[in-house]
């Protein structure tokens, strides 16, 4: 190239530059926010409460992997979505093969379709806990408690308790004297990520545990959420791990995914 002469790329870059046609990609930049200030029970309460109100869906694809006694685990792909206050679908199915179980929790009811089986299992999600004819290790309910950590109702008295490396948050039950635990939380500074939950049963007795990890950041709607889910009866040692990999928050869900359908020739089982 001769001295003064500009190629043709550059001259054809400069004059972008010069009218302003040029763009810069834009980079999303996740931002962490700012450790929790926790004192107190109430600090901790407050926090826990601050988070669960930023999340008011949640659609989310993974595996679910299913873990009993004396046997191998087995997993599926699975479609998760939440809706507040407790509504619930998950569908679990194989690559490419029918469906192997759907499990949909509505207001205050359940039901859950076997195709397999040729059956729905549906009723009311109290009967469901407290039915002994119905050994369900891993109900509705405790799939609602563990995908994140639910707000504590005001009415619940709280108390805590700090080790050298966790702080425990005990939720009572308002509705005795004695004080019985409903629920208890551990999370670990400086984040306080809720990493474990146990939940009680009304009297005290231990139904299930969660554990979370891997919490990722929706800068979006400014909250963490966990990729990682561990659920265990502590009764029958069932346990359910969940991976989600592709997880949106507060998106619109139709109350149509929540509607209980019962096709021809399906047998429905009532749980009382």
């Amino acid at each position: 190239m001769k001295k003064g002469e500009i190629c043709l790329s550059t001259l054809i870059l400069l004059l972008l530059i010069l009218s302003g046609c040029t763009s810069v990609p834009k980079v999303a930049v996740v931002k962490p926010l700012p450790f929790p200030s926790i004192t107190t029970a109430e600090d901790f309460k407050t926090t826990i409460n601050n988070r669960a109100s930023h999340i008011s869906t949640i659609k989310a694809s993974g595996t679910i992997s299913i873990y009993e006694e004396d046997s191998e685990p087995y997993s599926y792909p699975i479609i998760v979505m939440f809706k507040k206050p407790d509504y619930l679908y998950i569908k679990a199915h194989k690559p490419l093969r029918p469906t192997i179980f759907t499990l949909i929790s509505s207001a205050d009811d359940f039901y859950i379709f076997i195709p397999q089986d040729n059956i729905i299992y549906t009723g009311n999600n109290q009967s469901l806990n407290n039915n002994p004819d119905y050994d369900i290790s891993l109900t509705p309910e405790f799939f609602l408690q563990a995908l994140f950590a639910r707000s504590i109702p005001m009415s619940y008295p709280i108390t805590m308790e700090q080790t050298s490396q966790d702080y425990i948050l005990s939720v009572l039950n308002p509705n005795n004297d004695l004080n019985t635990i409903t629920r208890k939380i551990w999370a670990e500074p400086p984040y306080f990520f809720c990493k474990k939950e146990l939940h009680y049963s009304s009297k005290g007795v231990m139904l299930y545990e969660v554990k979370r990890d891997n919490f990722i950041l929706d800068n979006q709607n400014q909250v963490y959420i966990p990729e990682i889910i561990f659920l265990r009866n502590t009764r029958t040692n069932v346990a359910i791990g969940l991976n989600l990999k592709k997880i949106f928050l507060n998106e619109e869900i139709e109350d149509s995914i929540f509607e209980f359908h019962f096709p021809e020739g399906v047998d429905v089982e009532k749980v009382e």
